[in-house]
């Protein structure tokens, strides 16, 4: 917490100071400069007072952008909707798909599924990356006045979340930007303490010339959890009665163990235009990313099984990765073009060489491989075309990923997109090679199939309708975790289909927001296990008052899915792992909220599960075997922008 404060206190000095007088054509941006922007009232109707108006500026949002690693540019968004509010989490995203655990920063349980977008191996512990920042979500600012946000939102009986976040152009030509993410929660069961720390900071720069372009980032992550493994007796929590209402008097599983991800990423990325009238680019990007999960305890356990050693137990994991892309991009008014090799060095590594019940594990892997990576894009009147074409040349990653994207805007109202994806990967890592001081958890499965994902998905979306989405998955080769714990591969894999269809209607001052996800596992149900639809709408009234100052939101949420087989977690991978005994699902969760904006902040206000006010005496909520959904809670949050 130490470097949110100064962050904090640095981000509120800075913002005192507003960058006054105009920038030259041609400063930063995803795609064009600034350019000399006259002082007007903001596109929103704020207005800063200032006693000194002949010498300040004022800016409209529109000039506050930020952009990814691809120059897709997004404006800053400081309207508040009821999708706002969904995405108010610990996370900072919508979790309509997901089902969180008790605690801040623990797991999300799935209820749907998702398929990944990259040939890389994944790591281990997938459960605790939910808050890391991937590298397409990395930004870079292009602002005329100093920009911060400010966020904060409670934890569960004791904690919060606290994000700063600060950017500043120091010349037109250069934007600097750092935030820092903290969260701390002691949960309301024993042994769940939570503690999260992420870090970033972007550089961004253009020569004045514009040829030379250059972005670079520093990230990292660390997120560390007691973990309790559970609840010993479920009657204790589903016939609490009085005894058990404090849910710290719950017996649990585990007393002593704890696990910790940490992870980081640098990445520079250049590009020079080599003539000056053309758009012909040479690239260059590298990243290296470094990764390590490890799980702790002092003394072992009999509940997870036999054990190699009587001593303390530290099983440590690590994955280091290396990346340097060069290539050409070129750009004729409605084509792009970039295609260039990509050089790929992984080294997965784990504690020692061990000979466990006749098998040989290795200590570590080491890969080096080549990947040819493409990108064409074609934009014209109202069509958007891109395909990704990335295909390994060496026997290391063994694969392809074909991606291709259509959109199409029929008019004014009506938009159409369709993507079709085709993979061929090695599975992550934890399928192929773990070690652990428990007798269980030693595999190695050199042989292991590639997984093959094939998902044709499309999109109808229009502006008073709302949007439908069709998505059509078949996986060969699924690889998972098996009820053992043991990590296995179905030959003949699953089918999945799922229909989403997401609205909000307003008539006057009362609004309705409805997601409904509508999916089967046509193939494969016994492996992959998920609730046949997921229902969530909100009913809400909103107002302006005090003359259009104070914008007021309140209503109601309900979100309901259907009973099914959830996975069940467990602590020492971290992660989930298929089950067959028992079902979760089946019960309501209701929240009461009430939201206000004054020009850029926001406040939010949420009785969480409210309904388990009435069932408390007998619940029967869960979001994983053993691992109990949350209470009733008061859940408040505010976000604060600043412009100058």
């Amino acid at each position: 917490m130490k470097n949110l404060i100064i962050i904090f206190f640095f981000s509120i000095s800075l913002s005192a100071f507003s960058q006054i007088g105009k920038f030259p054509d041609g400063g930063l941006g995803g795609g064009g400069g600034l350019g000399n922007i006259p002082a007007r009232m903001s596109k929103t109707g704020e207005r800063e007072n200032d006693t000194i108006k002949h010498k300040v500026k004022i800016f409209p949002i529109t000039d506050y952008k930020y952009f990814n690693v691809h120059n897709d540019t997004i404006i800053v968004d400081t309207v508040l909707t009821i999708r706002h509010m969904y995405r108010y989490t610990y996370v900072f995203k919508d979790d309509f798909l997901k089902l969180p655990f008790q605690n801040v920063g623990q797991p999300y349980n799935k209820l749907s599924l998702s398929t990944t977008n990259s040939l890389n191996q994944g790591f281990v512990a997938s459960e605790k990356k939910a808050n890391y920042l991937q590298h397409n979500k990395i930004y870079f600012y292009n602002v005329p006045t100093p920009y911060s946000d400010l966020s904060y939102l409670n934890g569960i009986s004791e904690g919060q979340t606290l994000k700063a976040f600060i950017t500043a152009n120091i010349n037109p030509h250069t934007n600097l930007s750092i935030g820092y993410k903290g969260i701390s929660s002691r949960g309301l069961y024993q042994h769940e303490i939570t503690s999260l720390g992420r870090f970033f900071a972007t550089l961004n720069h253009q020569s004045a010339n514009k040829r030379y372009f250059l972005k670079m980032y520093y990230v990292t992550h660390d997120v560390k959890n007691e973990e309790s493994g559970g609840i010993k007796d479920p009657k204790q929590f589903e016939q609490s009665g009085e005894t058990f209402q404090n849910r710290g008097r719950i017996e649990v599983l585990l007393s002593n163990a704890k696990n910790m991800f940490r992870g980081k990423r640098m990445y520079l990325g250049q590009r020079y235009k080599l003539f000056k009238a053309k758009n012909f680019f040479i690239l260059n990007n590298t990243k290296f990313h470094q990764q390590a999960y490890s799980f702790e305890q002092p003394s072992p356990t009999d509940l997870l099984g036999k054990t190699l050693t009587d001593n303390a137990i530290k099983d440590t994991v690590t994955l280091q990765r290396f990346q340097n892309f060069s290539g050409i991009r070129f750009k004729h008014k409605n084509v792009a073009i970039q295609t260039g090799l990509n050089y790929v060095y992984q080294y997965y590594k784990l504690d020692s060489i061990k000979d466990v019940n006749g098998m040989h594990i290795p200590m570590s892997m080491v890969q080096n491989d080549l990947v040819i990576a493409s990108i064409f894009k074609f934009n014209w009147k109202h069509i958007d075309f891109k395909t990704q074409f990335d295909f390994a040349l060496t026997p290391g990653l063994v694969g392809y990923l074909l991606d291709i994207n259509a959109g199409y805007k029929v008019n004014k109202n009506i938009s159409l997109k369709a993507q079709l994806k085709s993979i061929s990967k090695r599975p992550d890592y934890k399928y192929i090679m773990y070690q652990s001081a428990y007798l269980k958890y030693n595999w190695y499965n050199p042989d292991i199939d590639n997984e093959y994902i094939q998902e044709l998905s499309g999109t109808l979306q229009h502006k008073k309708w709302g949007k439908l989405q069709f998505k059509q998955s078949l996986i060969n080769n699924y690889t998972y975790f098996a009820q053992d714990s043991l990590p296995k591969q179905n030959a003949t894999g699953i089918a999945f289909s799922g229909l989403q269809y997401s609205s909000d209607f307003t008539s006057g001052k009362i609004g309705l927001s409805t997601d409904i996800m509508l999916q089967q596992v046509l193939q494969g149900e016994e492996i992959l296990s998920l609730p046949s639809y997921i229902l969530r709408g909100s009913l809400y009234f909103s107002n302006h008052y005090y003359k259009k100052h104070l914008f007021v939101q309140t209503g109601i949420t309900a979100k309901y899915f259907e009973p099914y087989y959830a996975n069940a977690y467990n602590p020492v991978l971290a992660d989930f792992l298929i089950q067959r005994t028992q079902k979760i699902g089946g019960y309501p969760l209701l929240d009461v909220f009430v939201n206000f904006k004054i020009k850029r902040f926001r406040f939010f206000f949420k009785l969480e599960h409210i309904n388990g006010l009435w069932e408390d005496k007998a619940p029967t909520y869960y979001s994983a075997p053993l691992h109990p959904y949350r209470d009733f809670s008061v859940r408040m949050g505010l976000r604060w922008i600043f412009f100058n």
